[in-house]
């Protein structure tokens, strides 16, 4: 499961206010495992300071653990 705001203690709300992804985005990125877009990876990746690439393929889920 995708939860890096979980890690970084972001509620969904916060990440969306600060990364410009709508809610419904991140809840799908992480409740469904949805693989983000280039475009929304590299939005979010940026909050964390990561590779939007890592996000894009399973390299995220060793981010969480």
């Amino acid at each position: 499961m995708f939860s890096l705001s979980e890690k970084y203690s972001l509620s969904q709300i916060q990440l969306t206010n600060v990364s410009g992804v709508p809610v419904t985005t991140i809840s799908g990125i992480e409740n469904t495992n949805k693989i983000p877009r280039l475009e929304t990876a590299a939005k979010i990746a940026k909050v964390f300071n990561l590779h939007a690439e890592g996000m894009l393929t399973n390299e995220y889920s060793t981010l969480v653990s």
